[in-house]
């Protein structure tokens, strides 16, 4: 499921570099213009560990290395667990409101919902970020008791933060014409 050409950023104190990787059969290769990229990955249930290392194959001067050193082997995890999540949704800006449900994150999918209403969409995760987009749909008439969302497809997007036991982040939604910021923080209840 992993395998396929990427790009790839880093980010650290000193820069930003890109470059492209190809993974297959739990190898990973590539590099940029200065840099080789030489490693090994394995998911685990969507766990991905990754070893990698660089190796410099231009000696121009002009390309620094990110690192400050042009031989470097990183250890590096990431994804977001799968599993069943409850959710707590708090509203921003001043709007008054919140919401509970649940979620479950399997693969890069996401599908959830609580009494009123159900949302699909998908995310990706890496080294304790992880951001996404989603479509909440309300499939039972809420009477008013969720205004803000009631009677909309709401489009939303987010970015957060995760660890092993849950995650957060600060999404915006569009219902209507309206755009609405809100804070969510999830708890893993179950894995997947």
């Amino acid at each position: 499921m992993l395998q396929g050409l990427y790009k790839v950023e880093m980010h650290t104190v000193h820069g930003s570099r890109r470059g492209v990787l190809y993974v297959y059969d739990g190898k990973m290769m590539g590099g940029n213009s200065a840099f080789a990229f030489i490693g090994t990955y394995q998911d685990a249930d969507g766990d991905v560990s990754v070893d990698i290392s660089t190796l410099r194959h231009n000696e121009d001067p002009n390309f620094q290395p990110l690192l400050k050193t042009d031989k470097i082997t990183l250890a590096l995890k990431g994804g977001i667990g799968n599993g069943l999540y409850s959710i707590h949704i708090r509203m921003l800006d001043g709007i008054d409101g919140g919401n509970t449900g649940v979620m479950v994150l399997h693969d890069g999918r996401i599908h959830g919902g609580d009494a009123f209403f159900d949302y699909i969409g998908s995310y990706s995760s890496a080294n304790g970020r992880w951001k996404g987009e989603l479509v909440n749909h309300e499939h039972t008439p809420n009477q008013g008791e969720r205004p803000v969302f009631g009677g909309y497809e709401v489009g939303i997007g987010f970015s957060g933060t995760y660890t092993d036991e849950g995650a957060v982040a600060e999404a915006t939604a569009l219902a209507g014409k309206r755009s609405i910021r809100f804070s969510a923080v999830l708890k893993k209840l179950a894995e997947a």
